[in-house]
């Protein structure tokens, strides 16, 4: 199970991914994962999956929220409400709406191969966090003519797209080192440019989507601001990009909003609060900026955090990502019948007591709870407190990331490394 060890502490960039994870398999010998699975599209736990897929690592299948790539799809087919989409971002409508988005959104996706779809998709997501980059709509305006002709090759017209986006964000980037703005802009553009004759359109979105993530640390808001509604469409541009040159299986999972029960075929792994899905089904022909709004903010709830079960004959591990477990009924736990690690309910906070009053243990000695963060960042929730075997993935001495290694031998869990959580 992968989804990145975080994001940096301190003065590092909340949304950037800095998580190292191909490094620390390389380091540990890793030669296959035979799946990597994401609960969340979020830097923390998306950002893993990203680099895994950037680096080549060879992964037989990726697991990933459903909203993931019906978010991507549903960018493609926007209507072209320009100005429908600031008033649903900002608030307001700020200059005219161009006649047509940039391309028909008539294209339908069976003309389509999946890659194509997919760099179609990541164009269209980055167009639209970069009009609210803006503020304005003269990036739309001058970008759509000529962007998808008929007569004119695809991986040309997106490889040109990806080029002048990189442009304006080195612009953008070079604009907050006063005093060096002109020699940090040409070197932007220098490395821009080389990127633009040597690279492809998938790389290109890539790079467009990190420099768009930076930008979100820049805009207001937190999770469900302005800020976020870029980090989103960025994360989104990526996932496209990267799935659009995977040869690994891509399976793709919807929460159901209730307690599920299924093993995933072929693996001893069961999603608790979700199934797996067609993320294309059921999307109109033409969407709009509503649909885009409620997509993306569905993608970034965290109780919409998809819930993974794994267990063999002797041990388990449960991944709760950030959900409170509010898929469960009123009378529902997840009932832990064999030694198991649970893994960060809600990082640890204290709105996580709901999460870890509903995971119940037959024998709370032989079961290890993880917690991540910083205290100084989260309070320690008084049900991580009241566990007995309690490990913290920092350090809370040095106040560093630690590295936590459980063996599981002799009918438990044994912690090989790592400190437990001298905080609670």
């Amino acid at each position: 199970m992968c989804g990145g060890p975080g994001v940096g502490h301190g003065s590092a960039p909340r949304n950037q991914l800095v998580g190292g994870l191909p490094g620390m398999l390389a380091d540990r010998k890793g030669r296959k994962l035979r799946a990597a699975v994401c609960s969340l599209a979020c830097p923390e736990r998306l950002g893993g999956i990203l680099e895994l897929m950037e680096a080549d690592v060879p992964v037989a299948e990726y697991w990933l929220p459903e909203d993931l790539e019906s978010l991507a799809e549903t960018a493609r087919r926007f209507n072209g409400d320009w100005a429908g989409w600031r008033r649903h971002v900002w608030g307001e409508a700020d200059g005219p709406a161009p006649h047509a988005p940039l391309w028909s959104a008539a294209r339908d996706a069976g003309q389509l191969s999946s890659a194509e779809r997919r760099l179609e998709a990541a164009a269209m997501l980055i167009a639209l966090a970069m009009s609210v980059c803006l503020g304005s709509f003269l990036y739309i305006g001058v970008s759509r003519e000529g962007l998808l002709r008929s007569d004119d090759d695809q991986g040309c017209a997106l490889t040109r797209f990806f080029g002048w986006t990189l442009e304006l964000l080195a612009d953008r980037t070079a604009g907050r080192w006063q005093g060096q703005r002109v020699l940090i802009s040409r070197v932007l553009r220098l490395v821009g440019w080389r990127l633009l004759h040597g690279r492809g359109p998938a790389d290109l979105a890539l790079v467009c989507g990190r420099l768009l993530l930076a930008e979100a640390d820049h805009l207001p808001g937190g999770r469900g601001g302005v800020g976020g509604v870029v980090r989103g469409l960025a994360l989104a541009a990526m996932a496209a990009a990267l799935l659009a040159g995977t040869q690994s299986r891509l399976r793709f999972f919807r929460p159901s909003g209730r307690l599920e029960s299924h093993l995933v075929p072929r693996h001893p792994i069961k999603c608790l609060n979700g199934v797996e899905s067609e993320p294309l089904s059921g999307l109109p022909e033409s969407t709009t900026p509503a649909m885009l709004a409620q997509r993306l903010a569905r993608m970034a709830d965290p109780d919409n955090g998809l819930v993974f079960l794994y267990g063999d004959a002797s041990c388990g591990a449960l991944f709760c990502g950030d959900t409170r477990m509010m898929f469960l009924g009123p009378d529902e736990v997840v009932r832990l019948d064999r030694p198991t690690v649970i893994a960060a309910p809600r990082r640890g906070a204290s709105s996580a007591d709901r999460a870890y009053a509903s995971i119940v243990s037959g024998d709370a000695g032989r079961d290890v709870w993880v917690r991540g963060f910083l205290p100084s960042s989260w309070k320690v929730a008084h049900g991580f407190e009241a566990q007995r075997n309690k490990v913290c993935l920092n350090n809370c001495r040095t106040l560093t990331v630690q590295e936590i290694l459980l063996e599981f031998a002799g009918g438990r869990w044994n912690r090989e490394s790592g400190d437990e959580c001298v905080y609670a």
